[in-house]
């Protein structure tokens, strides 16, 4: 079932930024793979994720520019990130192994189309 939860957080400077550009490359303690994304005209950072089937995702996506969307239509996961820069925060269990297109569903631009990523759900060993 997705949850989705906006919420705010208040950055101090460029260090904080620059923390926020990091993947996260292990499922934190509470067992969720978290990634803060940046979505700016007309990239995701990062672009590609990568999870196991069955893990627990949470993205923390905000603007740097305008308003954009972020969805993976196979999965089922939308929602709109305000121009703002607050953060919005998706969470989605990754049921489905294989390779899933992120596009950003608010038009944006000249550039719109091109706003894409891509999700990784590898298989865990006991599903394939």
């Amino acid at each position: 079932m997705l949850s989705v939860r906006p919420f705010s957080m208040r950055t101090a400077g460029a260090a904080t930024l620059a923390c926020c550009l990091l993947v996260l490359t292990e499922a934190g303690a509470d067992g969720v793979r978290e990634f803060n994304v940046v979505a700016k005209k007309y990239e995701f950072t990062p672009s590609r994720f990568e999870v196991m089937q069955g893990e627990t995702v949470r993205i923390v996506i905000k603007s740097a520019d305008s308003k954009h969307g972020f969805g993976i239509k196979e999965l089922d996961v939308k929602t709109e990130v305000p121009k703002t820069g607050e953060p919005v925060t998706l969470e989605f269990v990754a049921t489905e192994a294989g390779e899933f297109e992120i596009k950003c569903t608010k038009y944006c631009g000249k550039g719109h189309k091109t706003m894409t990523g891509l999700l990784v759900v590898r298989p865990n060993a006991g599903s394939q």
